[in-house]
Formats: C-alpha cells, structure tokens, sequence
C-alpha cells in the first residue's frame, strides 16, 4: 500500500473536519474529493497496483463522523439503512458473487479483462478466471453503499439540504473552470498542475479531433470527464425547474449544457439525447412542472441559438468543423474500432448471463461497456432486479411531486435529486465498464431518498416551512413563479 501526496491532503482535511466540523461538512468534502475521480489517494501494491480514489478515503472519515455519538445520529443511520435497503441486497450479493462466480464458472468462457496489461487488440480475451479486479470493484461497490448510507445520514442533519445545494454548485464551477483551463493552458507549465492530480493507475488520455482540444480537466479521459458532469447538469436543471436557488441553479445548468454541448464527448450526447426525450415525454402529463417553465426554456433555446449564429458567422469554417467532429463522435462511432470493441465488450455481457444460467459471473469478472450487459453479466437476475428496485425506489414515479411543481423546497430538491440518479445513468447506460453505479450516482440516490422522506416525515426536528423561510432570507426560492402541490 503506498499512500500519495493526495492522500495525504485528503487525510489531514478529513482528520480536522472530523475534530471540528459536521456531518454535512464532512458530506460537502466528500462530494469534493469526487471531483477527482483520475487521482489515486493510494496505491494497492498487492492488487497489481489499483487505485484507491480520494472520494473512497473521505468516505472514510465520513462515516466516522456519521458514527459518532450525537442526538439523533442511531436513528438517521437506521433510516439510512432502511432507505438504501435494495442497494443493500445488491452489494451483498455483489461481494459473494465477486469471489464465488469467477470460480464457480472458471474457464466456462472467454472475457475481456476489466484491466488490460501490456499489448493487446480489439477483441481480446482471456479465459475466465478469479483475479485481483474481482476483490476491487467490489470495495469499489461497497464504497457505493457506504456512500449512499453515510450521505443520507447526513442530509437529514439540520445543516444537511444547505450544504448539499450550495457544495453542488461549488463542484458544478470547479470542475467546468478545470475543463476549460485545461484546455486554453494546454501546452504551458500548467500542464504540470493537472498531471498531479492524474495520478491513478488508469489511462489517462489526452485527445484531440480536427483541432478541437477535448475537455478531460483533471479526469482521465474526456467520456470521464462529460459522464461526471452530466449528472451534476441534471441536479441544476431539475432544481431551477422547481425554482431552488433559481438565479444560480438556472446559469450554471446553462453553462453545464453548454458544455457538455461542446464536450466533442459522445457519452455527453447520448446523455443530453436520452434526458431530453425524457423531458419531452414528461411534458405530456398534466400538470408536469415543465408547463409553467416552457417560455424560460423557449427563451434560452432561442438566445442560445442565436449566440450561435453569430459566432458561425464570425467564424464561418466553425459549422463544418463542428458538424465532422459531431458526426465522428456519434454516428460513425459504430463502425470504427473503439465503437466495434465496445460491442464486443458489450455482447460478452448477454453471453456471461448465458452461460452463468442467470447467476452472472461476478463483478469485475470481465469488461462491459454497459452498465446494463455489466449488471446482467456480472450478477444476473439477482443483480438486475435490485438494482431495478432500487432505481424506482429513488425515482418514486407513480408519485405526482416526480413530476408536478412542489411548494416544499426540501422536496422539489429531493426530486431533483432523484432525476438526477437517473441521469447518471443513460451515460453509463453505453459507457461503463463494471457493474459499479458509482459514487455520483449514490450521492444522487441518497439525497433523493433522504430529502424526500424528510419534506414528509412526522418526525423532522425541522420543518419545511422553517427551512423554507430561511432560504427565503438568502433568496434560494423564487416567489415570481405559481406553485402547485404535489
């Protein structure tokens, strides 16, 4: 095991937020700390050198304080457990099937590993057997977990909803500010800055189409970098739909949309394509919250549209260029080798289901580029189902409030939350390689389940109208707009 000089920032931080700060605190660090999903905190040595993230070692220090001894704390971790019940099963099932599946179904087929070393070609394979990358996406998973329980735990908190907003709006401007200096700064000593925190033992990619300089920041490759920011997009959309801090929700979703727009990633287009037939589809039910947002919407397609005519008119070469690398990063993506290998990686999940009669062969067993192929793959009809279960259990979609404009700022924030869980996952839908949501998706899931139980709940040491009042006194809800109940 050998720590880096990131873990250790990430321990004294944690260390003093621990001595002197609270839960909601601690949460704000570790959303933070995810920002640096191409960083190691520590290398495993006895694991062929896997990375440990810095978010994986703030969540240590979250949970501890989570577990300290403080009025109410046994209760809002006993919620949480409660709350997070499906993903629990999921996980469980997850650390059994990591170390029995491979062995159970050894040599039964040929997979490709979820870590290449050395050479290799499109459709390599090797036989399927246990290996150490079993043993890491399921910490990885259970990181997951802990995520979901602890971050629950602490949005319940008094300080918890604030904390929560303001630190997601702080991430959404660190990680754009980092994307796009990396790219103006490309080729001077700030190079140095971002190779720092590069530092994971993953591989880390620096790329460029038809003299667009793709955006990868300080993750490791540009789909990296887009798929993280487009949940974070969601959260801010949903939360300036439902009039949640609306003046700075409402511009920093708009710049997160413009710049996943010009991302050049192709998980960021499917992402906006897949979240924008969702929206259209809610638009039909009656009394969607969309309705009364429609000349906002209207407004800023038209001013974006706009903006963009007179740039192509200033740069007249920007249209075609644009349109070549748009359709290089979409539709001819199929047919090149990445697009030939990701279907490969994808079909070797269907016959890891197959040939495991429904059981999957454990996670981290062998590379996906689906999350999709990589549950059924990896954990079968068990997998499946939970991760389904826990999905509508955040979503919640037979309820109105999922839909409809909320007077309650905690739970117009919840279900912005809960969108935002199902955001992150259209660009895992085609993008991922394991069977592990990720951290983003369990923060998401968490906030949801936990604001949302607690605009409802009896037993809130706060209630919505006080806290309602107070963010009312910092000007986070806008009052020009109607409201409807849930």
């Amino acid at each position: 095991m050998l720590p880096t000089t990131i873990g250790l920032f990430v321990v004294i931080v944690g260390a003093l937020l621990l001595a002197i700060g609270s839960s909601a605190a601690m949460m704000s660090f570790l959303m933070l700390t995810s920002l640096m999903i191409g960083s190691a905190a520590i290398i495993m040595t006895a694991l062929g050198a896997s990375s440990i993230p810095p978010a994986q070692l703030a969540l240590g220090f979250l949970a501890l304080r989570v577990l300290l001894p403080t009025p109410g704390s046994l209760a809002r971790l006993g919620d949480a457990i409660k709350a997070n019940a499906p993903l629990l099963v999921f996980v469980l099932y997850g650390i059994i099937g990591s170390y029995a599946l491979p062995r159970i179904f050894a040599g039964s087929m040929q997979v490709p590993p979820l870590r290449f070393t050395g050479l290799t070609y499109i459709y390599a394979a090797v036989p399927l057997a246990p290996s150490s990358q079993n043993i890491t996406t399921s910490v990885y998973m259970v990181g997951t977990l802990l995520i979901a329980i602890c971050v629950h735990a602490a949005i319940r908190t008094d300080a918890g909803p604030r904390y929560f907003l303001r630190t997601a709006v702080a991430l959404c401007w660190i990680h754009m500010i980092l994307g796009v200096a990396g790219v103006a700064l490309k080729g001077t000593p700030a190079d140095a800055f971002f190779q720092f925190f590069r530092n994971g033992n993953y591989a880390q990619l620096d790329q460029s189409y038809g003299g667009f300089i793709r955006l990868t920041g300080i993750t490791p490759e540009p789909s990296a970098y887009s798929g993280f920011a487009f949940g974070w997009f969601v959260l801010m959309f949903e939360s300036w739909l439902r009039g949640i801090w609306p003046r700075v929700t409402g511009i920093t979703a708009a710049a997160m949309g413009l710049l996943l727009v010009f991302s050049t990633s192709g998980l960021a287009y499917v992402g906006l394509g897949g979240y924008s037939l969702i929206l259209m589809l809610r638009v039909l039910i009656p009394g969607s919250v969309l309705g009364r947002s429609m000349p906002y919407l209207l407004g800023a397609l038209l001013g974006g549209a706009t903006l963009v005519a007179a740039v192509c008119l200033i740069v007249p070469a920007l249209p075609t260029a644009f349109g070549d690398m748009f359709y290089h990063m979409t539709v001819d993506k199929g047919t090149s080798e990445s697009g030939l290998q990701r279907a490969f990686w994808a079909k070797k999940g269907f016959e890891a289901f197959w040939v495991s009669h429904g059981l999957g062969i454990g996670p981290g067993s062998f590379r996906s580029s689906s999350l999709i192929t990589a549950v059924l793959g990896s954990m079968g009809v068990i997998g499946a189902v939970t991760f389904v279960t826990y999905v509508l259990w955040v979503l919640k979609p037979l309820r109105n409030s999922t839909y409809g404009a909320t007077d309650d700022p905690m739970l117009g924030l919840g279900v912005a939350a809960s969108w935002a869980a199902l955001g992150v996952l259209i660009p895992q839908a085609v993008g991922s390689p394991s069977a592990d949501p990720g951290a983003n998706f369990a923060i998401f899931a968490a906030a949801a389940l936990a604001l949302r139980a607690r605009a409802t709940s009896s037993r809130q040491s706060v209630t919505a109208e006080s806290w309602r009042a107070q963010y009312h006194r910092y000007g986070l809800l806008r009052e020009a707009r109607p409201v409807e109940g849930p």
